[in-house]
């Protein structure tokens, strides 16, 4: 080492670490450092002597796809609908306590194109998108929207839970499906 010995003689790095358990982890001691957990922790943590808590901005975004081969979303309403349903600015403001910023499209667009529907949360406008799919036959609410999510990924059991909760609310039934690391990364 180009400045001498190192003041830490040992550094034991453990992978996997739940984010769930990881605030209690750094309060018992078990670990001395963890990265990348819930934003609600930075105040649980805030108060526990012998840690500092460090907010540091990253990069990252949190989005879906669509496989429009699906005939549940084949049709741009109901993708339209699931958009109009979903109150995301109240999830970022509540559960992520706004660490971060919302966006309303991949970074690739302007995002201040006034051309651009930014699909503020109206669920009504989703239940009319729903309705108009449905009549047409473009659309089969007996069927539910499988939602497949990594529950692992910081966030997204609360992502997935609030979509669930708002997408049923507007007659677009969800089922949940969590992946484990094996099949999200194949």
């Amino acid at each position: 080492y180009h400045k001498g010995a190192p003041n830490i003689p040992k550094v034991i790095f453990k992978l996997s670490v739940d984010p769930a358990t990881a605030a209690a982890q750094l309060q018992s001691g078990e670990l001395d450092m963890a990265i990348e957990m819930s934003p609600g922790d930075f105040e649980v943590l805030s108060g526990v002597e012998g840690v500092d808590v460090v907010n540091v901005p990253g990069l990252g975004i949190q989005f879906l796809q669509y496989a429009v081969t699906n005939p549940q979303v084949a049709d741009k309403r109901v993708r339209q609908a699931i958009y109009y349903a979903f109150d995301r600015r109240t999830l970022f403001e509540t559960v992520f306590q706004s660490a971060g910023k919302l966006l309303w499209g991949p970074g690739a667009f302007d995002l201040e194109d006034p051309a651009l529907d930014r699909y503020e949360y109206n669920p009504d406008k989703a239940k009319e998108l729903i309705a108009a799919a449905v009549a047409d036959g473009a659309y089969d609410p007996s069927k539910p929207l499988r939602v497949i999510y990594y529950p692992e990924e910081p966030g997204w059991p609360e992502i997935a839970a609030a979509l669930q909760n708002d997408l049923t609310a507007v007659g677009i039934p969800v089922e949940l499906s969590p992946s484990d690391s094996a099949g999200w990364e194949a």
